[in-house]
């Protein structure tokens, strides 16, 4: 169901999601890919997304011998760092949830419910909400479309509460610059969602020194990439490298030629864009010149 009212966020998606079922119970199945709504889909999501973390603590240790020191995950609802977490609980490894800090700490900046929040009933589960003035749930924001949700999972308030897993936070500028430098490093295009994690991992690499961190991306930065071309014109070239690189190793031009071509159009378009906001400017700034103009001529005829 397609998210078509108020801020058009992850949760007006699963009110839309509800509303539609609620009209054709006798004729539809309810399903939803969050950790979210009420028993036993956050059980149901949270079992389907734990073959994913079952498979990386097994191919971890395959490849090292040994076990993660720190698991990290980006989290909005909720699905992808739950089914990864659960797979190392009973694991001696730091288990970190990364959330959305947007643009900043104040409300409807961010979607970091773990973090701000505080216990409420939303969708049909009791977890912890962010909250307006009147105790409804609050407006949220974030970079990454699949994180702006104003709670998360109730197995993510309960680990919080036991202290079993930590909730950090990066925002919409820690969040970019890694998605960039993944893609430029490693060729490995990170969705804007886990990119968040990434951007943390990074900075606690740094602290470490030594260890390891194992990051969970979530999803492919292909459906980012209208956005971040439009956003980020001028870092665009990591990406004609990301290119040339498949082209090398497939022998094939047919993917990356159509790509160039949506890579140059945009920035075309985000050129044509910024001509037109700095033509605007003049505009202003020669209106404001004339503006003093008449003025000061004003004062002279009066004297």
């Amino acid at each position: 169901e397609t998210a078509s009212k108020g801020l058009k966020t992850l949760k007006e998606a699963v009110d839309a999601a509800f509303e539609a079922y609620l009209h054709e119970y006798d004729d539809a199945i309810y399903c939803i890919g969050s950790a979210l709504g009420p028993h036993p889909f956050p059980m149901m999501v949270r079992d389907f997304q734990l073959v994913v973390g079952q498979e990386a603590r097994e191919q971890f240790i395959a490849m090292t011998g040994e076990l993660p020191d720190v698991v990290c995950a980006c989290v909005g609802g909720g699905s992808n760092s739950i089914g990864m977490f659960d797979a190392f609980l009973n694991d001696p490894v730091r288990l970190i949830g990364v959330e959305p800090m947007g643009r900043g700490k104040n409300i409807g900046d961010n979607a970091a419910s773990l973090t701000y929040g505080e216990e409420g009933i939303m969708h049909g589960f009791n977890s912890i909400m962010l909250k307006d003035e009147n105790g409804n749930p609050a407006p949220v924001y974030s970079i990454a479309s699949g994180l702006d949700y104003p709670s998360a999972g109730p197995e993510h308030a309960f680990l919080r509460d036991l202290g079993r897993v930590e909730y950090k936070t990066a925002d919409d500028e820690e969040a970019v610059d890694a998605f960039f430098k993944l893609s430029r490093l490693e060729g490995i295009i990170p969705a804007l969602e886990s990119s968040h994690a990434v951007a943390y991992a990074m900075k606690l690499a740094k602290e470490m020194g030594t260890g390891s961190i194992l990051v969970n991306l979530s999803g492919r930065g292909d459906k980012d990439m209208d956005y971040i071309l439009e956003k980020y014109p001028e870092k665009a070239e990591c990406f004609y490298n990301y290119l040339n690189m498949i082209d090398y190793q497939t022998g094939n031009s047919e993917y990356s030629d159509a790509v160039s071509e949506v890579l140059s159009e945009s920035l075309r378009m985000s050129h044509k864009r910024k001509k037109r906001s700095e033509k605007k400017l003049r505009k202003k700034q020669k209106k404001a010149t004339n503006t003093i103009t008449l003025k000061q001529e004003d004062i002279q005829d009066i004297e």
